[in-house]
């Protein structure tokens, strides 16, 4: 290799090296130990080594990391600025919502930047395919073995001993639970990597202290119903100002003063993770006795049976029905309402349609309740 290609391969890594820098960036990671830096950078070392390897071609290799970086960058930034979260590893179980709900998570981040930079980016790694030069004999055969060995290795550390293994490594690492401090001193992929094992090494355990008791109630013609309304928007504004007037809630004051009983529920409100909120409720779990699951209980830990008021009710003899207005398989929904008690489970398609489309309205909710 002359001097031409060692520019040429210098150049690619110089493209792999921004894009390993620009989410540090945005996480504000520092220094760390040379093997917490190594962790961090693998993913994007990777997917470099082994696009390089099947093309031959280090520009084109380093472009599409850096186009992949810079959209986990921006969705990074874009959390953190309008959730005060970043990234954590429980969102990979919602990429794909947001390709089938794209109005949901594309006005968080300006729709014309993520569909324009999209554009430009397979606009120029498609040029560099084409224009670039192979420095060296491409070897897509060997990458694809490199992806099975991946693969593989991910399968076996996703299971014990292996699992049980890698956890206490990565206890080692001192990460504090909390994603902010981690992605900053471990850095944001290295955060992912080391929240995602840790989550999975402790949830069976979890799972196993959180059991839903077995249901031994009959139904009960006499029983009272209960019906439980929660209104992601809803809040008393009040609160906020003393510049609103007291009688902005006429219904919702006589409600409370009407009530057996009234008051606050303390739950994970903040931002726009409903799942958290849905789960606090219906389980009346604190999240310190869910550990990393907290981050989105439905993404793993409610794929089986779980305690909760659901369960509890069940037992009393009631029959238990969920009625959520949307897509079922959103949060996975479909396979966490079951887990969480719910003998039935009613999405969008048991309203008959909305007046007021993609949405459903109060009324709408209200008619069919």
């Amino acid at each position: 290799m002359g001097v031409s290609g060692l520019l040429h391969l210098a150049a690619g890594l110089l493209l792999v090296a921004i894009a390993w820098l620009i989410p540090r960036r945005i996480a504000g990671a520092r220094r760390a130990a040379a093997t917490v830096l190594l962790l961090d950078a693998l993913p994007i070392l990777s997917g470099a080594g082994l696009l390089s390897l099947a093309t031959g071609r280090p520009l084109f290799a380093g472009l599409v990391v850096l186009a992949l970086s810079a959209g986990f960058a921006l969705a990074d930034y874009t959390m953190r600025q309008t959730l005060r979260e970043p990234v954590v590893f429980s969102e990979s179980v919602e990429l794909p919502q947001v390709f089938s709900h794209p109005h949901l998570y594309l006005p968080f981040a300006g729709p014309g930047l993520v569909v324009g930079g999209a554009a430009v980016a397979v606009l120029l790694a498609t040029a560099l395919l084409v224009v670039e030069p192979p420095l060296w004999m491409p070897q897509p055969l060997i990458a694809l073995g490199g992806i099975a060995l991946i693969a593989v290795g991910m399968w076996l550390f996703a299971r014990e001993p292996c699992l049980g293994f890698a956890a206490r490594i990565l206890y080692r690492l001192g990460p504090s639970g909390e994603p902010f401090a981690d992605a900053a001193a471990l850095g944001p992929f290295a955060m992912l990597l080391v929240h995602a094992a840790i989550a999975r090494a402790e949830r069976p355990e979890r799972r196993r202290a959180l059991a839903a008791p077995p249901v031994i109630g009959r139904a009960s013609a006499s029983a009272s119903p209960i019906v439980l309304v929660q209104c992601e928007s809803f809040f008393d504004a009040r609160r906020l100002t003393p510049l609103l007037g007291s009688d902005l809630l006429p219904a919702f004051d006589d409600c409370v003063v009407n009530a057996v009983l009234s008051g606050r529920l303390e739950v994970p409100g903040w931002g726009a993770n409903t799942m958290r909120t849905e789960f606090a409720v219906l389980t009346g779990i604190p999240e310190t006795a869910l550990g990393y699951d907290r981050f989105n209980p439905y993404y793993a830990l409610a794929r089986q049976p779980i305690a909760s008021q659901v369960w509890r009710l069940r037992c009393a003899g009631y029959r238990t029905i969920c009625l959520h207005p949307f897509d079922p398989r959103f949060f996975r929904r479909d396979l966490a309402m079951p887990a969480l008690g719910f003998d039935t489970f009613l999405d969008h398609r048991a309203l008959g349609g909305s007046s007021r489309p993609p949405y459903c309205s109060d009324p709408d909710l209200a008619r069919q309740v």
